[in-house]
């Protein structure tokens, strides 16, 4: 929203590990690619999830500083801990754009601009979106009774799943194989093979 994306344009698994019909791989790599309104410079979307084969699940609580090794993360995190001397723990998201990168842990939060000399130089930005008070059961529970948009309504809740769903979808297509998505329409343009996961064809008189 902030960017000014519109929705996907395309999805795919550019890497997988393991998984069956039955169930999810151990290890992903999904990108997607938005394009913006007025014509910007698209945006590009990763998601690095999963540990390598030889991971051993008790290392998260035994040995965390070994179980980074096996994690599943972009190239970029080492770089930049190498670089700055940080450590950007188990989880979190990389902003690369043009002037300079910011990351921001698990969850969005805490965000800062590397290397530190430059967060700490950068003015605080102005106050635009609206503070939610309590929880975001709160919020939604206030929205419902004075009919003002709560922070995370549906047309941010609804572009997102939608996203993340292609995620699924294009796992299930399998790696090199790309997804032109058409969110108007809600089916893939390229792979119809696809459209069947994405809507079923209901028994007669059933129809919606």
């Amino acid at each position: 929203m902030v960017l000014g994306a519109t929705n996907p344009a395309s999805v795919e698994a550019i890497r997988q590990e393991g998984g069956s019909d039955e169930r999810f791989p151990l290890l992903n790599v999904i990108r997607w690619e938005f394009p913006r309104r007025g014509g910007g410079k698209p945006i590009q979307v990763s998601w690095y999830d999963g540990y390598a084969s030889g991971f051993d699940p008790k290392l998260k609580d035994e040995e965390p500083e070994t179980a980074i090794r096996f994690q599943n993360r972009p190239p970029i995190v080492a770089e930049l801990e190498k670089k700055y001397g940080r450590q950007l723990k188990n989880g979190g998201t990389i902003y690369v754009g043009d002037k300079g990168v910011m990351y921001t842990g698990n969850y969005a939060g805490s965000p800062r601009i590397i290397p530190e000399q430059e967060h700490r130089a950068f003015p605080v930005p102005e106050r635009k979106m609206p503070r939610v008070k309590g929880t975001h059961q709160d919020d939604f529970l206030r929205a419902c009774k004075d009919g003002q948009p709560s922070c995370a309504d549906f047309s941010y809740s609804g572009p997102l799943t939608e996203m993340v769903l292609l995620g699924c979808l294009a796992i299930k297509a399998g790696t090199g194989r790309k997804v032109e998505w058409d969110s108007r329409a809600l089916r893939s343009a390229n792979l119809p093979e696809l459209n069947s996961l994405v809507r079923r064809e209901h028994r007669k008189g059933w129809e919606l």
